[in-house]
């Protein structure tokens, strides 16, 4: 059985944050009451499958095939806009700041600014972080899902780590069912690719529609990137559609029965129902599991190589953790109204088909991956994605740079179906950058400051996550105001998959919620 990380999940307590970082896929979900009928994405027409054969003018813009690409441009690091310092190299340092006055003016003067008047009105001096990343092999940009300011953000760092410091591969938060599509759209920048990820019932800032624009434009510049969904599949037939491909090798009739025989039908995202999938499909997406693991050496033995073996048991897990987390029972457990145990534990399983997602993304040394992810992801003191390729896998240990974003006071995002204000996090950094001229800032977590005193966020425990920002983050991005991402570009009526299974998840919320009210005025 491969091993999948369990002995090294710390605390199922830790998994609240994902409830309020923004974990699951359906979290960024936006809604409007006034529906109206859906424009074609980025307002160009949609371009069906057989277009993909002929890549020709798409988007307004001329689509040339790899082979006529330029080659990468050279590389010159440009120096830095904004003239941050150079990190203190401490030989003693002295204790870190206690009172909140000491702790304020440590952030004030160990800052960054990331902006700046030299650089632009839209300009950024991304230097310090250039700098940090060197040496390591994955950049994780953590986010709160659902507003305006963090997928720019990321969209344009990514963009300068692609052309200053070898990125080449983009990881996103969203099923691994969609790689195809990420692919097709990185490669001809059809619209229709991107829709078939359901981007067009995204805010115009959302980073899964973001981040695979800007890869395109690099990729008709000349660089060669790829992109991959990491997540558990939105559409569960594809797991169906990959077991079924890969029988269809396997000459041992047997074997192929193991695979296919119990394998639960397939099921689109119109079948999943206004309330979620039904119990009893989770339990046969769990049992065929189970089977799999149970019979697996007699399937790996029809199988051509050990990585096939592999696949064969995390898409048949994928098949579980995907069901679970469009259920009927994880989504009143995610509401309060359910088995909270049981939702703690599914969060916590998911991770690891992340995990396994990861590492076939840098298979090598030579990979250097940029990944935006939610910040209970990005965090690498323990259970977490980020945390366990830092500490266990041999490809990227301690060479896993992340970031965790800050937010000044007045800030909110668009969570669920709902603006949601948030309080300055953490308290005292957020308040006094939200002083300072600019409004972009980056601050270590626990390196010491320009003076070596102490660093005082180092033991400041995440909110909601346990375990400290010095050991699961490197470095604090500061935004000095998040603004609820609203919807307007996402919620668009129509008879797509897409469309219907959202406005459905939005009735089965509003369902749960009416529900508890009622349940909660009985007692």
């Amino acid at each position: 059985m491969i091993p999948l990380l369990r002995p090294y999940f710390l605390s199922l307590l830790v998994t609240l944050l994902l409830l309020g970082a923004g974990c699951s896929s359906s979290s960024d979900s936006k809604v409007t009451n006034d529906v109206e009928a859906a424009p074609d994405l980025f307002g160009q027409d949609v371009y069906v499958e057989a277009d993909l054969a002929n890549v020709g003018e798409v988007a307004g813009e001329d689509v040339v095939p790899f082979e006529d690409l330029v080659e990468e441009p050279e590389v010159t690091i440009p120096s830095s806009l904004c003239d941050q310092p150079e990190l203190a190299v401490c030989g003693a340092v002295t204790a870190a700041p206690t009172s909140s006055n000491e702790i304020s003016t440590f952030a004030q003067n160990n800052a960054f600014p990331l902006r700046c008047a030299a650089a632009g009105a839209d300009g950024w001096d991304f230097s310090i972080l250039g700098k940090e990343f060197e040496g390591h092999q994955a950049f994780f940009m953590g986010e709160v899902h659902g507003s305006n300011e963090i997928g720019l953000a990321s969209a344009d760092l990514f963009e300068y780590l692609v052309r200053y410091h070898g990125v080449r591969v983009l990881a996103l938060e969203i099923g691994m069912d969609t790689t195809a599509d990420l692919q097709d759209f990185l490669a001809t920048g059809n619209p229709a690719a991107m829709q078939a990820i359901g981007a067009d019932m995204y805010g115009e800032n959302m980073f899964r529609r973001l981040l695979p624009e800007r890869a395109h434009e690099l990729v008709l510049e000349g660089y060669d990137l790829d992109v991959v969904g990491v997540d558990v599949p939105q559409r569960l037939a594809w797991v169906n559609e990959q077991l079924t491909a890969i029988a269809a090798e396997m000459t041992d009739d047997v074997a192929v029965g193991l695979l296919l025989d119990t394998l639960p039908a397939p099921r689109e995202i119109q079948s999943y129902g206004m309330m979620g999938l039904e119990t009893a499909y989770v339990e046969d997406a769990e049992d065929y599991y189970k089977m799999v693991l149970d019979h697996i050496e007699a399937i790996c033995a029809a199988l051509s190589d050990e990585a096939s073996c592999e696949e064969v048991e995390y898409l048949a897990y994928s098949l579980w953790m995907g069901a679970v987390f469009v259920s009927q029972d994880f989504m009143m457990g995610s509401l309060g109204g359910g088995d909270q145990s049981y939702l703690m534990q599914m969060m916590m399983e998911r991770e690891q088909i992340l995990i396994w997602t990861f590492q076939q993304a840098i298979p090598d040394d030579e990979t250097l991956l940029y990944a935006h992810m939610g910040a209970a992801h990005a965090a690498k003191g323990g259970w977490n994605v980020a945390g366990q390729l830092d500490k266990f896998y041999p490809t990227t240990q301690g060479q896993i740079y992340s970031v965790t974003p800050s937010y000044g006071p007045g800030s909110a995002i668009f969570y669920g179906f709902s603006s949601q204000s948030l309080p300055a996090e953490p308290k005292h950094l957020a308040e006094a950058l939200a002083k300072m001229p600019e409004d972009r800032y980056y601050l270590p977590t626990a390196h010491p400051g320009l003076d070596c005193t102490g660093n005082p966020f180092a033991e400041v425990s995440v909110n909601g996550l346990g375990g400290e920002y010095g050991i699961s983050y490197d470095s604090f991005f500061f935004y000095r105001q998040l603004t609820a991402d609203k919807p307007g570009g996402m919620w668009y009526a129509g008879n797509g998959a897409w469309e219907q299974f959202f406005l459905d998840q939005l009735e089965r919320l509003r369902f749960a919620q009416e529900l508890m009210f009622r349940t909660q005025d009985l007692h």
